[in-house]
């Protein structure tokens, strides 16, 4: 037995693939592009139905059938899978800074552009049209990645029609449509993805009932789940869900590493802990934000770091305390991994120091930030009394008004600020920054104080993510790609097994 890679096999060792845990499983930008852009066959072959597209025909059925997958993963050539499942992602539902991002790495990556242009891969795999890049191409007339999109959408409108159906005793009635959605139904959040993943299903309701009555109850979920060692699922997540559930992550190559011997990497603490010194403030107003095509070896592409809000001078004096508190918690006690209360749990990843400075000098600012009341004078210069002559009018000199001075302007060394404005930068993790926004008061009239207020600042498109103040909001944001397959990679004859991955280290995705 040999595999499509053409490293040889022998019978033992195709059977030992089987029956133990997969080390490593790499996945490109292209490959997680087949897989969010229903260009499987299993994603269109709908129940019985087959649509009349010609462009799918020569595609792969799934993930594990497409030689792009086994160059790198070459004993999957010897399992046994789901097809629908292992066609596509399980997916959460909603907008995401997480979901940009996998979109951005893809983008950034020209061989995953490449193929989303409709040029098809080596083996000759095309994309789904409706999500190709070349307008020509596309049926909307327009680019897919014109703008990048914040969700995973399921863009494909193939549905599949049941026949006719006529209950005993009683009247015909036609089937609800099966269409995408229903195929491969989405999870509400991370969780709920990981908690299906673990179990290799994902609740799709598009099995016959036995004696359906009505349209309604035509359609029923599974009665039964893939037995433990048959179950084969990928998905995307936040590592903390992963770990939680015992899922192994994927190991991600970064955009633009696209030669033979390209490397992949695992969010462990390390490789995120690297992606978040290697982010930069690209917009130059304080938010780091990975640069996707130019990040160094070592990194974990998707390291996300999640943005809060926080208007300390719209809080209590008591409330003030209590956040300034939690931010000094969260850069110094609240940074020990562990498993005791208080510690950080199993997908969490530590801040770095420079972080932990930053949040220590934001907390005192919102113990001790004040606000600056502007006020100014109005006089009005003396009249002279009116003159009137036949057609001739006269007001007299008008009023003498004494200007109104600028707005005070309040600078940080953390965010260049406008006039009368300044954003403070506050994170709580190690991919976490709670960012603080204070502004001088609007200038009043004839000394009157307007009451002092904290409107928010504005930052980069996508990097405010609100995040709930407890240990969720002191981790990395990033998502890592999911299988359940755990069969141990087993090397060329000669050779020793390599271990497998036991720990997910990672942090929490923000809305993912």
């Amino acid at each position: 037995i040999s595999s499509e890679a053409g490293i040889p096999y022998t019978a033992d060792e195709a059977k030992a693939a089987v029956s133990t845990r997969v080390a490593d499983i790499n996945l490109t930008p292209r490959l997680a592009a087949k897989l969010l852009t229903q260009s499987y066959r299993s994603q269109l072959e709908i129940g019985s139905s087959t649509p009349s597209y010609s462009w799918y025909r020569s595609n792969p059925v799934d993930l594990i059938r497409d030689p792009d997958f086994r160059q790198f993963n070459p004993e999957f050539e010897f399992f046994r899978d789901d097809t629908r499942l292992m066609g596509g992602l399980q997916l959460s539902t909603g907008n995401s800074d997480a979901a940009r991002l996998v979109w951005e790495w893809i983008a950034a990556d020209p061989e995953a552009r490449t193929w989303m242009s409709g040029v098809a891969d080596q083996w000759g795999m095309k994309v789904n049209p409706i999500y190709s890049t070349d307008p020509a191409l596309n049926p909307t007339g327009e680019s897919f990645l014109a703008a990048i999109p914040n969700s995973y959408p399921k863009a494909d409108p193939y549905c599949y029609q049941a026949p006719a159906y006529t209950p005993s005793g009683g009247a015909a009635f036609t089937p609800p449509l099966l269409c995408g959605t229903d195929w491969r139904p989405y999870s509400l959040n991370g969780l709920q993805v990981a908690s299906a993943v673990s179990k290799g299903a994902d609740g799709a309701r598009i099995e016959r009932r036995g004696f359906p009555t009505t349209a309604s109850n035509y359609w029923t979920r599974d009665s039964g789940l893939p037995p433990a060692g048959s179950r084969t699922m990928v998905g995307v997540m936040d590592t903390v869900s992963a770990a939680q559930f015992g899922l192994q992550p994927a190991r991600l190559s970064r955009a633009g590493d696209n030669g033979a011997s390209r490397s992949f990497e695992s969010p462990n603490a390390a490789a995120l802990t690297a992606g978040a010194a290697a982010m930069k403030d690209t917009s130059n107003s304080g938010f780091l934000e990975p640069v996707l095509g130019e990040q160094p070896s070592g990194v974990y592409p998707l390291t996300l770091l999640t943005y809060a809000a926080l208007k300390p001078l719209g809080l209590d004096e008591k409330a003030r305390s209590e956040y300034a508190s939690f931010l000094d918690y969260a850069a110094d006690a609240g940074q020990a991994s562990g498993s005791k209360y208080g510690q950080l749990p199993r997908g969490y990843v530590p801040l770095g120091d420079a972080l932990r400075a930053q949040t220590r000098a934001a907390a005192q600012q919102v113990r001790t930030l004040t606000t600056t009341t502007t006020t100014t004078t109005t006089t009005t210069a003396p009249t002279a009394p009116a003159t009137s002559t036949p057609g001739v009018s006269s007001s007299g000199p008008r009023p003498a008004v004494t200007p109104q001075p600028a707005r005070p302007a309040v600078t940080t060394s953390s965010v260049p600020a406008a006039t009368g404005e300044t954003t403070t930068t506050v994170p709580t993790s190690t991919t976490t920054t709670v960012p603080t926004s204070t502004t001088t008061t609007v200038p009043a009239s004839t000394t009157t104080a307007v009451r002092p207020t904290t409107p928010s600042t504005g930052g980069p498109a996508s990097k405010y993510a609100v995040v709930a103040f407890g240990a969720s909001a002191l981790a990395a944001a990033l998502v890592s790609l999911e299988l359940t397959k755990r069969a141990r990679k087993v090397p060329p004859a000669g050779g020793s097994p390599s271990p497998g991955l036991d720990v997910v280290a990672g942090g929490a995705a923000s809305g993912s």
